[in-house]
């Protein structure tokens, strides 16, 4: 058996899905209450002081502490659905040719799993990616321990 890995944003698509899913799946208020607090955190990604998936752990957590879980993976199967609109030619092409040779592609991603999980099982595919941690039905804003960088940005 042999094993295809390929990253998802800028490999497979031809841009960033993280960040169009936070303005599609946030709430506008809490958009504008947050987005003055996160702007040190945006300058030093944008510096490269920090790295994006500590960024995108600090702004998961504002963006989706006590949201509804269910309301979010809701968002995130719509919003699956423009994917195949974004994914490169060339991309199509070699995840196609790793498929009929009867490889397992995995998609491996500091993007998040309520919008991977439903493109890759549409597909096919397995997923490495990050999962946003769940309490009673609420998202808590952290990631599940031990996904990629760090679980939870603590104030």
């Amino acid at each position: 058996m042999n094993l295809a890995l390929f990253d998802f944003d800028g490999t497979i698509t031809s841009k960033d899905t993280y960040t169009p899913f936070i303005y599609s799946s946030v709430p506008k208020w809490r958009l504008i209450v947050c987005y003055p607090i996160l702007i040190p955190v945006i300058a030093a990604y944008k510096w490269q002081l920090i790295g994006g998936s500590r960024t995108r752990s600090i702004i998961s957590k504002f963006a989706f502490w006590q949201q509804d879980e269910q309301h979010i993976k809701a968002i995130g199967e719509d919003y699956a659905t423009s994917f195949d609109l974004q994914i490169k030619p060339q991309a199509l092409a070699r995840l196609q040719w790793h498929q009929m040779q009867g490889d397992t592609i995995v998609v491996v991603s500091a993007s998040l799993n309520v919008y991977l999980a439903p493109w890759c099982r549409q597909h096919g595919f397995k997923l490495i990616c990050v999962e946003l941690e769940s309490k009673n039905g609420k998202l808590t804003g952290c990631y599940i321990p031990n996904q990629l960088e760090n679980p939870c940005f603590q104030y």
